[in-house]
């Protein structure tokens, strides 16, 4: 029997997820959008991910680190822009998709 997700803890899993499983450090997460997310050379990566002191990699994504991801947007509905968003304290998802320009 799966267990029970409320939207807050699916979007905590992902990110620890991402933090854990592919090495992000802690502001990473915040800028990643669902574009980033790519098949390269038949696995999962994370490509073009700007990290400290400007420097552009391609980070692997393990299988356990997607599915969490894709469960989290699933249940947020999220197809394009920011992967992660905030969780108001109603549990509906809330935010700019985009970064403000």
């Amino acid at each position: 029997m799966e267990p029970a997700w409320d939207l807050r803890s699916a979007c905590d899993l992902a990110m620890l997820s991402v933090l854990v499983g592919c090495g992000l450090r802690r502001a990473e997460p915040s800028a990643l959008t669902v574009e980033d997310l790519q098949i390269r050379q038949g696995h999962w990566a994370i490509v073009d991910l700007v990290g400290k002191g400007s420097h552009v990699r391609t980070v692997p994504m393990p299988a356990w680190v997607k599915d969490a991801v894709d469960h989290w947007r699933s249940l947020a509905k999220v197809t394009s822009g920011r992967v992660f968003r905030a969780v108001s304290r109603h549990g509906t998802p809330w935010g700019r998709a985009y970064p403000r320009t």
